[in-house]
């Protein structure tokens, strides 16, 4: 059996992600065809070292924002092609706009096709996912499956959030939490350097320096982005005094630093997969706010997959505070940590995967798909059309709204 996957690039969390989905099915047999545009070299040995070889290819979505209208119709030639050569039994896609175009190749040519949706707004990509045209679809989050149910059927819609494979697990954390908690502690923030992301880190820095002088406070900020050197200086001429902190840059291995820290403060994958391993989560969204991952949290964190949006905490510094106050005074049970851990885990452990994904599997070859022989002029001619709805629906959601 063959399994053909199209995706972007070798970077991200989606990627990493999708070989844990990938890893299952090539377990159930089926070999892998990857397609993909190379870029994170050690993410691309992971794939080619369990898959096999991946194909290089530019993916549409660079294509497209690059407006190059003929290399999106030339690639599309050879992907429909290579389809129809390899028939798999099974297509998986990443992203809304390879799931614009490989619905209509695979209902065409009658080949299950699965679309995954990794996370992100999906607002402004509605005009795509109305040309959905076959196939089951995996989101990430409840956030996304809202926006995807508004334009294609609900029983074809599935949230599966368990994509993250555990390494370690530190369940013996006594000592860490309590003993050594007098000498100081210890907070990663995990970000990616970029415009956009600045404020916020920011932003909790100017908190962070404020709060408490009696025990210091040891941060780590690991990630890199195109405001790296900016970040150093500042980091140098403001808040050196005031916070130990220690800027890392891009880090390989985040366990070393998920071990060391006692609360970790970032979104997504980059903090869910601390609170997995009983470190206290703090997810922080583009203008600051913060939220704790506690029991009363969690549902709203889940539905909008830890990305920090719709915070809607009014004084959202006071949990840190009191997070912070609950270390110094021993105050924080064992118990409470490792049952959110235990929660998170549920939701997004790779350990609860095989069952769910093997049901969407199972939906997507019983989907009643049409078959039809396309000659070559035919598929001119219907290439053509996709392309130009395509430019249609981007223009009416640009200029019309």
């Amino acid at each position: 059996m063959k399994c053909l996957v199209r995706q972007y690039r070798f970077s991200g969390g989606a990627p990493r992600s999708l070989f844990e989905y990938l890893s299952i099915i090539n377990d159930e047999g089926y070999d892998i065809i990857n397609i993909a545009t190379p870029k994170e070299q050690d993410l691309q040995y992971q794939y080619e070292s369990k898959f096999g070889k991946s194909i290089c290819r530019i993916d549409i979505n660079t294509l497209w924002k690059n407006s190059k209208i003929l290399s999106i119709y030339r690639e599309l030639c050879w992907e429909y092609r290579f389809l129809k050569k390899e028939k798999p039994d099974l297509v998986i896609v990443l992203g809304e706009d390879h799931g614009f175009f490989y619905s209509y190749f695979c209902k065409k040519l009658g080949i299950p096709l699965i679309t995954v949706i990794a996370g992100g707004d999906l607002e402004k990509s509605q005009w795509l996912i109305e040309g959905w045209q076959s196939g089951e679809s995996i989101c990430f989050s409840e956030e996304n499956r809202d926006v995807i149910v508004k334009h294609f059927p609900s029983n074809q819609v599935n949230t599966i959030s368990n994509r993250i494979h555990l390494k370690n697990q530190f369940n013996d954390f006594n000592q860490h939490y309590c003993e050594d908690i007098n000498k100081e502690i210890n907070i990663l923030i995990v970000s990616r350097l970029s415009v956009g992301k600045m404020n916020s880190i920011y932003n909790f820095l100017d908190h962070l320096s404020q709060i408490y002088i009696d025990i210091p406070i040891r941060v780590r900020i690991a990630g890199d982005g195109d405001e790296l050197n900016s970040m150093q200086e500042l980091l140098d001429n403001k808040y050196s005094k005031s916070l130990n902190v220690s800027l890392l840059g891009h880090v390989d291995d985040m366990i070393p630093e998920f071990k060391w820290a006692h609360i970790v403060v970032g979104k997504g994958r980059s903090v869910i997969e601390p609170i997995m391993m009983n470190r206290i989560g703090v997810i922080i969204g583009e203008d600051g706010r913060l939220d704790i991952c506690n029991k009363e949290s969690l549902c709203n964190l889940y539905h909008y997959n830890f990305s920090g949006r719709n915070i809607d905490k009014n004084d959202s510094h006071a949990a840190l505070n009191n997070i912070v106050d609950r270390l110094i005074n021993k105050n924080l049970e064992d118990k409470e940590l490792k049952e959110i851990s235990l929660q998170v885990a549920a939701l997004y452990s790779t350990e609860y995967l095989k069952e769910k994904l093997d049901f969407v599997i199972k939906k997507a070859k019983q989907e009643n798909v049409e078959k039809s022989l396309c000659g070559p002029w035919i598929f001119g001619r219907y290439l053509t059309f996709l392309v130009r709805k395509m430019q249609n629906s981007y223009y009416r959601k640009k200029h019309i709204g």
